[in-house]
């Protein structure tokens, strides 16, 4: 098994996730769009079907070994769903546990045409909210630059109303990793509409 370092506090990204996991029925399919060492699908994602990638081949195998009644592919997830991987699937909940920042995954899985269901649950693992400048997520989703730093309240407004831009959200729950300090996890209910 292939040994990855977190990029964050496992115990409070497995705390936000179980409280999730817990409500899904048989139907809810997970969609884990970085397989990685497979920590957080064992302790959250096992008991539900869904779907992973991860680019690195070792771990797309051994999510494929451990996953079986899962869909696994090995690639860039960010291409992958762009392109319209498994676009048919209403993914209930969609983890975005990514090293540095979710955006370029969250801003794929959002912009592509697919089906939805009628609430999703993203959880986003954010390094970027260490250094609080919205760079990367403001060229990634607004197609500007803004290298101002920013106070932790104004980023998360700037956050908050990047993902308003593709659905009503039901609910945000942000949890600062403490024991860390460089990663935030975001949890959003993004109930469905045209997205455009």
């Amino acid at each position: 098994r292939l040994f990855v370092a977190d990029n964050g506090s496992f115990r409070a990204k497995e705390r936000l996730r179980a409280s999730v996991a817990r409500q899904l029925g048989p139907d809810d399919r997970v969609l884990d769009m970085y397989a990685g060492g497979g920590r957080l699908y064992e302790a959250c994602w096992s008991r539900v079907r869904g779907a992973a990638c991860d680019i690195n081949e070792v771990r797309a195998r051994e999510a494929a070994i451990t996953r079986p009644e899962w869909a696994v592919a090995m690639g860039d997830s960010v291409r992958l769903v762009a392109a319209g991987w498994l676009k048919a699937v209403p993914f209930r909940v969609v983890d975005i546990d990514s090293w540095g920042a979710p955006w370029s995954a969250l801003h794929a899985w959002c912009a592509s045409d697919r089906e939805r269901a009628p609430v999703t649950t993203l959880f986003l693992t954010d390094g970027y909210r260490k250094v609080m400048q919205a760079t990367k997520p403001l060229e990634i989703f607004w197609g500007s630059s803004d290298p101002r730093p920013m106070c932790a309240a104004e980023y998360e407004r700037q956050m908050l109303a990047l993902l308003a831009k593709w659905g009503t959200l039901a609910r945000v729950d942000l949890r600062l990793d403490r024991q860390r300090h460089d990663a935030s996890m975001w949890l959003y209910e993004l109930a469905a509409k045209r997205l455009s």
